[in-house]
């Protein structure tokens, strides 16, 4: 059975750039909806698409100092990374099962559907 809850750091409603083409795109392919593996790997190749234009090579070293000072933004959110190499610009959301469909309900200006609280049992 479902969890009421999770979190997640994509959903195929979130108003993020480019993500309603991604969503037509991939649904018309695939006949369903992406995930968040499929949103995912097309974000990181967005992402390593420009740095390998900011830096005109595939010169690992030179895209990793790029990347330290990029912000991307991607189906998933702006990708942005801090000084030591870790995600800043991603959120998390968080997601919860109603009526048997998984709604987006936080943050608000991503709802799909607002919380149910408290959940009703199962």
């Amino acid at each position: 059975m479902p969890q009421s809850a999770d979190t997640t750091l994509y959903f195929p409603s979130l108003k993020t750039e480019g993500n309603a083409g991604f969503v037509r795109a991939f649904t018309d392919m695939f006949k369903r909806a992406p995930d968040y593996h499929a949103a995912v790997a097309y974000a990181s190749l967005r992402v390593l698409a420009a740095a390998v234009a900011k830096v005109g090579s595939l010169d690992q070293a030179k895209m990793r100092d790029a990347l330290l000072g990029m912000s991307v933004p991607t189906v998933a959110g702006d990708f942005k990374l801090d000084k030591t190499g870790i995600q800043i610009g991603y959120t998390s959301y968080a997601l919860q099962w109603q009526n048997g469909r998984q709604e987006l309900v936080w943050p608000q200006e991503q709802q799909t559907a607002p919380p149910e609280l408290p959940h009703p049992a199962w």
